[in-house]
């Protein structure tokens, strides 16, 4: 029954989420803090024992113990600890206080959406991230037994979230390891409302949650395999920690704030912008409020960078060892080695404009515009912006949460090549400042509170379609309609290619891809184009000898060859070869009717996708 495998992932995560929660506590105890509510403990706790995890993790990857007996014995013992540690301790008790009809409304709809968004992870991943890096990297580790080469340039990223993923695979399966990525969205979504409350009653709370979690980017992105639901979770923790910083004074917030951020920077370069949100905040604290030196602002700067460097350290160490280059492929591509004009064509693929008149559109593009495919923030974010009109009105450290969002806006608009996704922590915080912005409206706009609050419910109501229609995809494999192998050939188009690797080649077989690069169900690991060891691909073009590289490829011990025929003429495939290869994707010789016909033999298609074993010798007449 397909039933009873998808409880004890449940189980696992709740066992997980559990530990990491009492890790978590046992570690504050020590750190002495004073929390605002016990909401707030709880979710830093979770936070540092996930993170507790994770280094365990990591550590076992550097001395080859990436086994599954190793994981599910440490798993065993955290479990038995967080029940001696609860049966010491016992639960917190608290009465439940009366909930109004409003308060009811937002909670209902918050459960709906999070009913949906668990159906929808119930099943395998066919996500194309998920299949490209999140889940095939740690897949290829575990294989290993520890941390290797791999033919993929996005191995080389900080890989904190993956080493999650990692654990749940090492535990059980890959819906494990999506439900740990819902996991982390719910409490990017817990953190939302704990900010809010800060500053509001508990249904503005509940409402500024409301306005996140419904956006269909955000469910998109909860329910599929990507890293930005705990970067958002992390990057809301170090904001956190600033706001309880300015409230108390307490230092301890200070390096606690240094902490998560080194934490999301082990998720995702991206989130260097906390480092100057930081500075900000220490500035005005430090030299403003305490009056003390510049000398000993710098001093604490940069002691708070040394901390937060401690944690995405282990991949820089490990990048360091294996392809020359820390941050790779940032220094090489400087250097002239790989990854020269990535930046280039992510801007020129995902950007909406650059030029004054494209920012001050951005808002509509990112809510109405063309790129970037689907689903979007939704229109909420874009209703609700003339709320920030209101500004002056609202508590200053909600002041200062907008002026962070402007921050992260302009950093997001000047980099990353303006992909909706990266900027999730930044809708975050906008769900934060346009709810407490709703609760400060002026005395002649009052009246108006109650329409803004139908209309809002209204476009939430309209945004549950998707996570119902995720949901939709994965009904057959939950209901047990279809087996987890019917389930994978009917939703995903590799699939059948996958299969006939697995029946029919011999495993000695090498599999190299021009523009497919979903490597996670095959056996072993693609060499795909788009990495560096498959550049060599790039440099023979139409006209070259078919010949050569037929002898490049198995001189490399490359046997056969996919090519994902619909993406020959993907924009963003055809921009990488134009930026990173210099060449146009149609003139590579690997596309020519003269190198498929007689170097490549065709063992297997499926809707476009085809299978190729190469050839030494050409089957072509003279």
């Amino acid at each position: 029954m397909v039933i009873l495998p998808l409880i004890l992932d449940i189980i696992l995560l709740l066992g997980l989420l559990a530990s990491a929660l009492v890790f978590g506590k046992m570690i504050l105890v020590r750190v002495g803090l004073t929390f605002a509510s016990l909401l707030e403990q709880n979710l830093f706790a979770v936070g540092i024992g996930l993170a507790v995890f994770v280094y365990v993790i990591v550590g076992l990857a550097a001395i080859g113990g990436l086994y599954p007996g190793v994981a599910r014995l440490g798993y065993g013992f955290s479990v038995v600890v967080s029940l001696i540690y609860i049966y010491r301790h016992g639960l917190p008790k608290r009465l439940p206080t009366r909930l109004t009809r409003l308060e009811q409304l937002f909670i209902s709809l918050l459960f709906i959406i999070a009913f949906f968004a668990l159906i929808a992870v119930l099943a395998p991943p066919t996500d194309w991230d998920g299949l490209m890096y999140h889940l095939e990297v740690p897949k290829r580790y575990i294989q290993a037994g520890g941390y290797v080469y791999i033919p993929n340039g996005y191995a080389n990223f900080p890989q904190f979230i993956e080493s999650l993923y990692a654990l749940a695979m090492l535990l059980y399966d890959d819906i494990l390891a999506r439900l740990f990525n819902l996991a982390c969205g719910g409490l990017a979504t817990l953190t939302v409302y704990a900010i809010t409350r800060r500053f509001v009653e508990r249904h503005v709370a509940l409402l500024a949650s409301l306005i996140f979690v419904s956006s269909p980017l955000v469910i998109f992105v909860f329910v599929e395999v990507f890293i930005e639901a705990g970067l958002t979770f992390y990057s809301l923790l170090a904001i956190l920690a600033l706001i309880s910083w300015q409230t108390d004074g307490d230092r301890r917030w200070f390096w606690l704030s240094a902490v998560m951020i080194g934490i999301s920077l082990g998720i995702k370069y991206y989130t260097i912008v906390l480092g100057p949100i930081l500075g900000w905040v220490l500035l005005e604290r430090v030299w403003w409020t305490e009056k003390r030196s510049l000398p000993a602002v710098l001093h604490l700067g940069l002691k708070a960078s040394f901390v937060a460097l401690i944690f995405p350290l282990p991949w820089l160490i490990k990048n360091m060892i294996l392809m020359g280059d820390p941050i790779f492929p940032i220094i090489s591509s400087f250097l002239g080695r790989w990854g020269q004009g990535i930046a280039q064509a992510n801007w020129a693929y995902y950007g909406m404009g650059y030029s004054l008149l494209d920012y001050a559109l951005l808002p509509w593009r990112m809510t109405f515009g063309d790129r970037f495919g689907m689903p979007k923030p939704g229109p909420l974010f874009f209703i609700l912006l003339p709320l920030l009109f209101g500004l002056p009105r609202i508590p200053g450290q909600v002041r200062w949460l907008a002026g962070v969002v402007l921050v992260w806006f302009i950093f997001w608009a000047n980099s990353a090549g303006q992909s909706v996704r990266f900027f999730l922590p930044g809708l975050a915080l906008l769900s934060i400042v346009a709810a407490v912005s709703l609760a400060y409206l002026p005395p002649w706009a009052t009246r108006l509170r109650p329409l803004l609050i139908v209309t809002i419910i209204t476009v939430i109501l309209y945004n549950l379609v998707w996570p119902i229609y995720f949901a939709s995809w994965s009904l057959p494999y939950v209901t047990g309609q279809e087996s987890r192998h019917e389930y994978l050939m009917n939703r995903l188009d590799l699939y059948p290619v996958v299969d006939y690797t697995r029946r029919h080649l011999p495993a000695t077989a090498r599999i190299a891809t021009v523009w497919e690069e979903r490597g996670y169900y095959f056996d072993r690991p693609l060499v795909i184009g788009q990495s560096p060891d498959g550049a060599f691909l790039h440099r023979f073009v139409k006209d070259d000898d078919p010949a050569a590289l037929a002898e490049a490829f198995l001189s490399r011990g490359l046997t056969h060859l996919i090519i994902n025929d619909h993406l020959t003429n993907d924009p963003e495939f055809n921009l990488r070869d134009k930026y990173i290869y210099r060449v146009k994707t149609q003139s590579l010789l690997v596309h020519q009717p003269n190198f498929q016909t007689c170097y490549l033999r065709p063992l297997f298609e499926y809707k476009g996708i085809f299978l190729y074993e190469i050839l030494s010798l050409s089957t072509c007449a003279e």
